[in-house]
């Protein structure tokens, strides 16, 4: 009989305004929770980053949170913090998520003192784009808290190659790293309306075109390019763009008065908020999904988007690229003109909609995620300190 492990997640928020992070770490933890592992989520929030445990799919994980302080998820929850520290030697591996933030400094300290061996999930931010955002900043907050946090991690986890690539400056200083995708939840897309039956739902028409970026409205995004792009192809009344997710506001203010700018406020829409089903209406619906990245770890909805049979943009900053086939998604440099030719293109020559076999998707399944998640743990515990 195999080996039962107790498992900590700690992250910044389990809030479905948090974007991609909390989302992962949910799938993560009901992924090791249905093949019989001990896992607890360890998390803040705050009125911004409510906690919304209902949205994700880890309805049985238990969940240690406490009010998060700070302006952001990149802020500090004392509270489940110091349950970590009181419980840490129940558990056999602490996760920690992302870096910059006193929370995995905190958590590292905490895994440390009690000896517990933890991992740090790096979602991108030891990438070029991360260290050019307050660079100076970042040079002393390297120096006096990452490095130390990645010598003494029992590993470093990228979800994608690219992540691996990017960072390795960074991780000359680790122990190991290991390349583990996120667990992509796909019960939604399993069998995805039509484009036509989508549309329906929605109240849109079928004979419009439709570009859709599902995501958090967040810098690294990029969105400003996208919203240049769709101004300069100038397709018409009939397309249209639509930003889903929730948004940093001052970005979304600053988006608002360019789409005045370039007078294309009637052809763009923002919607809050999309879950489950409403989710893959929309990828479905779609023409196309755009995600023009400066810096993306994975991008769950790029994988989602394909599911549905809806093409995808992207730029080559995206871990998910290397996962989705050519048929599926094409790669563009981060430039205008570049971008502008390529939804020009994709226009005149609307893609049908593909849904590709399921089996596309078994390296995301819950139950290869979690075979590699266990023999990654086996391994650590098995090797000497």
């Amino acid at each position: 009989m195999s080996k039962k492990y107790n498992i900590a997640i700690v992250g910044g928020s389990l809030s479905t305004f948090g974007g991609g992070a909390p989302r992962s770490m949910a799938q993560q933890a009901t992924t090791l929770m249905k093949t019989g592992h001990h896992v607890e989520l360890f998390v803040g929030h705050s009125r911004k980053y409510p906690l919304t445990k209902k949205e994700f799919s880890c309805k049985d994980v238990p969940i240690n949170a406490s009010p998060l302080w700070g302006p952001s998820v990149l802020g500090v929850f004392p509270g489940a913090l110091y349950e970590l520290w009181k419980r840490a030697r129940e558990f056999d591996f602490i996760h920690l998520n992302g870096a910059w933030n006193l929370t995995t400094f905190l958590g590292a300290l905490i895994a440390r003192s009690r000896k517990i061996p933890y991992i740090i999930t790096m979602r991108g931010h030891f990438g070029e784009y991360h260290f050019q955002r307050m660079p100076h900043m970042k040079k002393i907050l390297f120096q006096l808290l990452e490095k130390n946090n990645i010598k003494h991690a029992c590993a470093m986890h990228a979800t994608a190659q690219w992540e691996v690539d990017t960072s390795a400056k960074s991780l000359k200083y680790a122990k190991q790293v290991i390349v583990i995708p996120n667990p992509v939840d796909l019960t939604d897309f399993m069998e995805p309306p039509s484009r036509t039956e989508a549309r329906k739902e929605l109240g849109l028409k079928d004979s419009d075109f439709h570009v859709v970026h599902l995501g958090r409205l967040a810098k690294q995004k990029n969105l400003p390019l996208l919203v240049e792009t769709f101004a300069k192809a100038n397709l018409g009344e009939s397309a249209f763009l639509t930003f889903i997710g929730p948004p940093e506001l001052d970005l979304k203010r600053a988006m608002v008065k360019q789409i005045e700018r370039l007078g294309i406020a009637k052809n763009i829409h923002f919607i809050a908020f999309a879950k489950g089903q409403e989710r893959c209406n929309w990828l479905a619906a779609a023409d196309l999904f755009a995600l023009p990245s400066f810096d993306e770890n994975f991008c769950i909805v790029a994988i989602e988007s394909v599911a549905s049979g809806t093409h995808c943009l992207l730029s080559p900053n995206i871990g998910a690229v290397e996962f989705c086939p050519e048929k599926y998604a094409t790669v563009i440099p981060l430039d205008l003109d570049s971008w502008t030719s390529a939804l020009k293109e994709q226009f005149s020559s609307k893609k049908k909609q593909c849904v590709p076999a399921q089996s596309n998707f078994n390296s995301f399944s819950e139950k290869t995620i979690a075979k590699q998640w266990i023999q990654f743990y086996k391994e650590a515990k098995e090797s000497p300190e």
